[in-house]
């Protein structure tokens, strides 16, 4: 099996750091964060590739992502 081992997959859309991350219905969603400034998209993996989902209304950092109860 491939517990405990890490595997390379696509990189994200847009480069950054300091995000958010929470996974939801089997996707992981990343949250803003910062590049050389900060970020207000958010995008999520598939598990096979990064996909684009909105931007965030304004700029935040650093950020919290929570999935709570599948809502």
């Amino acid at each position: 099996g491939t517990n405990g081992t890490w595997k390379e997959v696509a990189p994200m859309s847009v480069k950054r750091s300091n995000f958010a991350a929470a996974v939801w219905d089997d996707k992981l969603f990343v949250f803003g964060g910062e590049q050389n400034s900060v970020e207000q998209t958010v995008e999520y993996f598939d598990g096979e590739k990064w996909n684009s989902f909105c931007s965030l209304p304004s700029d935040h950092t650093p950020l919290a992502a929570l999935n709570w109860k599948n809502v």
